[in-house]
């Protein structure tokens, strides 16, 4: 099937174009906001050649699609678009509140992030390149040619509040680039300047002076906040005047705002979030590493593992370097090493095949999700051996203090030297990757479960 094809029954699966509030998408997945999960047909979407898995999850239907998934997402929206009436109607209030609380949140949260995701690991592998020319005596840390492209690799965290402004403004439907520059304004040399000096003041409100740099909850604050502030303009101030006055306001209301209350809160959230889950690193890295090692992949397999990236950003700027995805690289190397035990185990050639691509996907661009759905969640037996082969790799991690030391959420080939010290790290890689492939080429990988579900397949399949 081809990538129109599979869009067009895509979008007829998921309810149909009416049914679809908006869709994005990360490395590996279509993630639908819908206005009636109802009408999504779950089963029919597994079954469909060209899906990996659908997972429902966050007031989400995610739909699995591999390191493609771009080739699907284009013409995807270009059916939305040709679909759309030309004067689309508001969401109905139940249309707008169907979904919980938290729902919400995670859904902004991804909306913001998800579009970043693929820059982010295209920055990390140039970081993590240029650290090695460095350390060989290529690319010397003192000379131009470095400073170039580590400006290259390191302006899409540094200014992150301004991209992270500019997606949440698409997501909550405020002009975009008043998000982007809110974000701007927490970075333009008048402001940073405040954080040295006598304290400054804002009509008699102290102003509090903070690194907004690489930071992601101010700018989801402050655009949220903008977003109940735009909607009140537009519908108080003429039409004529809307085009220059509404952003003069928002700009003029919300910058203030973020730098005088949000942009404190959001930091005191942020690092309030990050010493809960530092807590049980400090506390003792050996648990932590099991912890994380053992069920990071279920993150993966709900799709809430975005979640973690403020709380690893943050440690970076903070501290240099952040031990939470550095201990969960553990489940990674599990979950390849499980792979590559049913790789060599399987006498299916044409499964065996399709595995071998997954792993290749996997090792050279870190997008696991193909293995995650179409390996390990096949196979049920294989879950627990990822989680015993990520939590030893994952104390022996702990016990090496590993950290990440230049931000990635992709873990490959090219990204190795972003985890320090590097002897540990590939410690903990290869204890994770040798505990899983043993425990499949001793244990196997199906069960009873599994094979009379595929022995139904092939009946189903033969009658047909």
């Amino acid at each position: 099937m081809d990538e129109k094809a599979l869009a067009q029954s895509i979008l007829e699966l998921v309810g149909g174009p009416s049914n679809v509030e908006g869709v994005t998408h990360c490395a590996s997945r279509l993630r639908f906001t819908l206005k009636d999960a109802g009408r999504a047909d779950a089963d029919k979407l597994k079954a469909t050649e060209g899906i990996l898995g659908v997972v429902e999850k966050g007031g989400q239907l995610q739909v699995v699609i591999g390191p493609t998934v771009e080739t699907v997402y284009t013409p995807l929206v270009g059916l939305l678009d040709a679909s759309a009436p030309q004067a689309p109607e508001e969401p109905t209030p139940a249309e707008k509140d169907h979904r919980s609380v938290m729902a919400r949140i995670f859904d902004y949260i991804s909306g913001a992030l998800t579009p970043l995701l693929p820059i982010f690991a295209g920055a990390g592998i140039l970081t993590a390149v240029l650290i090695i020319l460095a350390g060989l005596g290529v690319c010397p840390a003192d000379s131009g040619q470095f400073a170039v492209w580590y400006a290259a690799g390191h302006a899409i965290f540094y200014f992150l509040p301004i991209f992270v402004g500019f997606y949440a403004a698409k997501k909550l439907g405020v002009t975009p680039l008043v998000g982007a520059i809110i974000g701007a304004a927490l970075l333009e040399p008048n402001f940073t300047a405040l954080q040295t000096g006598d304290p400054k003041s804002f009509f008699s409100i102290p102003i509090v002076a903070v690194d907004y740099s690489a930071t992601i909850v101010p700018s989801l604050l402050a655009v949220w906040v903008t977003s109940f502030l735009e909607r009140f303009l537009n519908a108080h101030l003429a039409k004529n005047l809307r085009s220059f006055l509404v952003p003069a306001i928002d700009l003029a209301v919300m910058v203030p705002l973020t730098a005088l209350v949000l942009g404190p809160i959001g930091n005191a959230v942020a690092n309030g979030a990050g010493a809960a889950i530092n807590y049980l690193v400090s506390a003792n890295m050996v648990v932590a590493g099991i912890v994380m090692g053992g069920f990071w992949g279920l993150l993966v397999i709900f799709g809430v593992h975005w979640a973690i990236i403020p709380i690893i950003l943050a440690n970076l700027n903070a501290n240099g370097g952040d031990p939470i995805f550095a201990l969960a690289a553990a489940s990674v190397f599990a979950c390849l090493g499980v792979s590559f035990g049913v790789f060599l185990r399987t006498k299916d050639k044409d499964y065996k095949t399709l595995v071998g691509s997954y792993l290749i996907s996997g090792i050279l661009s870190g997008v696991n999700e193909p293995l995650i759905y179409g390996v390990i969640m096949r196979y049920r037996k294989l879950i627990p051996m990822v989680v015993v082969a990520g939590a030893i790799g994952g104390a022996v991690g702990g016990i090496g203090n590993v950290q990440l030391i230049v931000f990635n959420f992709l873990v490959n080939v090219f990204t190795l030297a972003s985890f320090a010290p590097i002897g540990w790290f590939l410690a903990e890689a290869a204890v994770s990757f040798v505990i899983a492939l043993v425990l499949v080429l001793a244990f196997g990988f199906e069960s009873k479960g599994d094979a009379a579900e595929q022995r139904a397949e092939q009946t189903a399949t033969k009658a047909a």
